[in-house]
């Protein structure tokens, strides 16, 4: 029962953190960037494995929790992803 809810909180908590990413760039870029990309390989490849049931068939008969794990994987990939974009804030201008 709570699986759809949780996988909605974790693409809503991956939401956060890739907006969070977009705006800082403190600390090392690519420990957030690799754990956001270890979540979002998680939450696509775990469900299949754990329960023997095909992403796909997931989808099909359990379409709230199967489209939320896409959800999830796209929030977390879109969140790795923008934490390994350099950060134009902040920078100077040179003169030319």
């Amino acid at each position: 029962r709570w699986g759809p809810y949780a996988a909605t909180a974790l693409a809503l908590l991956g939401a956060v953190i890739a907006a969070v990413a977009a705006r800082s760039r403190r600390g090392p870029r690519w420990v957030l960037a690799a754990t956001a990309l270890a979540l979002a390989a998680a939450a696509w490849f775990a469900p299949p494995l754990l329960t023997g049931v095909p992403a796909r068939a997931i989808r099909l008969w359990a379409p709230d929790l199967g489209w939320s794990l896409v959800a999830v994987t796209v929030a977390w990939t879109l969140a790795g992803l923008l934490a390994l974009v350099p950060s134009r804030r902040g920078a100077r201008r040179q003169p030319a």
